[in-house]
């Protein structure tokens, strides 16, 4: 695609003339200019200076399938065999599902309909993030399911530590969280029979380099790897290195179930000790968070004692 390669070129942040870039692309100047308006309606912020052609506003890393791969393990090629990159779709978490080989994975530059939990709206801005799906097809029922997400957030978290960001910290039940600001998400969908077999979809989005401006919309503390780091740091690794974590994780999930990461999920636990209040659909319930259980529930006290939760959306009640 002419539009990949523009913005490749354009990648390092130079400027470039539009006769360079006719030359290098193969084609007319008119149809440069076509390409740095298809750019700028996905919101790429190009700079044209007469004299001097065009350029990004900022340098960006761009998804690569030959970068990702290279990055992933022997054992990781072999259980996500299919890679495929949008520069924007609606959701990932959809366009997945349209790949029928085993355990596909689909990334896009740019969603339009990103979601996260409950809805909400995950601000998707081009080339700043990960936006990440993967389809993980089991033939146990429904209800085997319990305590993956958080073994899927221990998989995020553990690729995080080993691209040199230490900190991070796991929110029951599928947030990732950096100093009580959220750093990544994870969305599962459950497509299937109850009795199984069912297709899990697991959305995995992870804040790389978004500003403060391409968050505006944003409605919760965030921060991203970049800013953590203090430095750029490379989506393609971060692709490869979760990918490597889930490549490994999912077939133990499979045989141990979240008991497996139990230990490693503890000791990231934000919410541990904490005084929380849990909002399910029938109720609120308010206490102090013990961890979670051998399944992946929530543990919560309360007056009643030490109780289990599988749902519900948990804050941390503010200090009175």
């Amino acid at each position: 695609m002419q539009l990949v390669n523009l913005l490749t070129i354009l990648s390092d942040g130079k400027f470039y003339s539009g006769q360079t870039l006719s030359r290098l692309l193969g084609v007319s100047r008119t149809s440069v200019w076509n390409y740095v308006q298809d750019a700028k309606k996905l919101g790429i912020i190009i700079h044209s200076v007469r004299g001097k052609g065009y350029r990004l506003k900022e340098s960006i890393e761009l998804l690569s399938i030959d970068s990702i791969h290279s990055g992933m393990t022997t054992g990781a090629l072999e259980f996500f065999p299919e890679l495929d990159i949008h520069l924007e779709t609606a959701s990932t978490n959809t366009a997945v599902l349209a790949n029928t080989t085993a355990n596909p994975v689909c990334l896009a530059e740019r969603q339009t309909q990103g979601r996260g939990r409950r809805g909400r709206h995950w601000s998707s801005p081009f080339a700043k993030n990960i936006y990440m799906s993967i389809v993980w097809r089991l033939h146990e029922p429904v209800e085997s399911l319990d305590g993956l997400s958080l073994t899927i957030g221990v998989s995020v978290a553990r690729a995080i530590e080993k691209s040199g960001i230490k900190g991070i910290e796991l929110k029951w039940p599928n947030d990732l969280i950096f100093e009580g600001r959220k750093v990544a998400g994870i969305l599962l969908e459950v497509k299937g029979e109850v009795s199984g077999p069912v297709r899990v979809v697991a959305g995995i989005g992870v804040n790389v380099a978004m500003t403060d401006d391409e968050a505006e919309n944003v409605d919760q503390p965030w921060t991203t790897l970049s800013r953590i780091n203090g430095q750029h740091v490379s989506r393609n690794m971060i692709v490869a290195r979760v990918l490597n974590e889930l490549a490994f994780e999912l077939p133990r999930y499979k045989d141990a179930g979240f008991a497996a990461v139990l230990p490693d999920w503890s000791k990231r636990d934000y919410l541990m000790g904490k005084q929380v209040v849990l909002n399910s659909e029938k109720q609120a319930i308010t206490g102090v968070a013990k961890g979670v259980s051998q399944r992946g529930a929530l543990l919560i006290e309360t007056r009643a004692g030490i109780q289990e939760y599988r749902a519900g959306d948990v804050s941390v009640r503010p200090a009175t």
